[in-house]
Formats: structure tokens, sequence, C-alpha cells
């Protein structure tokens, strides 16, 4: 059986030193699914965080963030509910934020 290296959600979306890795041909690879033969993890420091909202280390919200991407976040916060984050198109109505969560609901929100 083949084993498969899956990188998490939060470690997908926010490259961080953990979730890095190098393959045998040298090459560094964040998102995709990878078969690798050896795997080599990066030194530590070699990767900066560049999201302030998740813990690298961790892979959870650093303490008083809410959420850490998404169309309904901002500055590791969800914004106010019923800000709009995505037009609709046709008759329907815009999409809004819900103010529970950071990303834009798939259905309609009514502010």
């Amino acid at each position: 059986m083949i084993q498969v290296l899956l990188v998490t959600i939060c470690l997908a979306v926010f490259p961080y030193q953990g979730s890095s890795i190098i393959l045998e041909s040298g090459n560094v690879n964040d998102y995709e699914v990878v078969y690798p033969r050896k795997i080599t993890p990066l030194p530590k420091g070699a990767v900066q965080p560049k999201n302030p909202c998740c813990d690298a280390a961790t892979c959870k919200l650093t303490p008083g963030s809410q959420c850490a991407e998404g169309l309904c976040c901002d500055q590791c916060k969800f914004i106010k509910a019923g800000k709009i984050c995505r037009r609709a198109r046709g008759d329907n109505p815009d999409y809004r934020c819900t103010g529970q969560s950071g990303d834009c609901p798939r259905k309609h929100f009514y502010a």
C-alpha cells in the first residue's frame, strides 16, 4: 500500500515551518498530495508564519482569535453580521456574513 502524505487544512492554507517538506528532488512542497520516499522537515525557523491568527506549532487559532481566514474574517475576528461577503447573481439576494463564522455562507443570511 502506498502511503500518502496529506497536509491538514490549516497547514495547507497557511504554509508554516510544520507544513513544508523537502522532497528528494530538493523542491519544497506546501500544498500538494505527495508520495515521498524520504521526508526531511525544514529546520525550525526556516519559514516564518504568514498569518498572525494561526499558531504554526499547533495549527490552532492564536489566543483571542476567532478565525484565521475567509471572506467574513478580518484581523482574526468575525465580521459583523449582515455585511455583504459575496454579490449574488441574477435575482438572488447578496450573500452576507453571519457574524458567527469567518466563511461566507453558501446559503443566504438575512440580517
